[in-house]
C-alpha cells in the first residue's frame, strides 16, 4: 500500500492509499489546504483542530450543495458553482460566529 506525504496547514502527513491513488490523495490534500489557507486569512490564527474542522465543514457543505442540485435533477454548471459559493459563504459566517463565541481558540 503506497504511502503519500501531503502538506496541510504547513504540517506534513503520511497517508496510506491504494496503488494508483497517490495523485488523487495529493490533489485532495491540496484542495483541503486551499480551504485552510483561506480560512487562516479570513479569521487569523486559531487552534489547528478548529481550523481543520472549519475547513472540513466547508468541503462538506460544498458536497451537500452539489448533491442537492444533482438530486433535484439539475445539471446546470453555473447554478452548481453558485450553490458552492453560497455554501462557502455560509461556512464563513459560521466561522465568524464560532470565533466570536470562543476567543480562546
Amino acid at each position: 500500500m503506497p504511502d503519500v506525504r501531503v502538506k496541510v496547514n504547513e504540517q506534513i502527513y503520511s497517508i496510506n492509499c491504494d496503488p494508483g491513488e497517490e495523485e488523487r490523495v495529493k490533489a485532495l490534500a491540496d484542495y483541503l489546504d486551499g480551504h485552510v489557507q483561506k480560512l487562516t486569512k479570513d479569521v487569523g490564527r486559531i487552534a489547528e483542530s478548529r481550523l481543520l474542522m472549519l475547513a472540513a465543514l466547508t468541503v462538506c457543505d460544498e458536497l451537500f450543495a452539489a448533491r442537492e442540485l444533482l438530486a433535484s435533477g439539475g445539471d446546470d454548471r453555473p447554478a452548481l458553482a453558485k450553490m458552492i459559493e453560497d455554501a462557502a459563504d455560509r461556512v464563513e459566517r459560521l466561522t465568524a460566529s464560532l470565533q466570536s463565541r470562543d476567543p480562546s481558540d
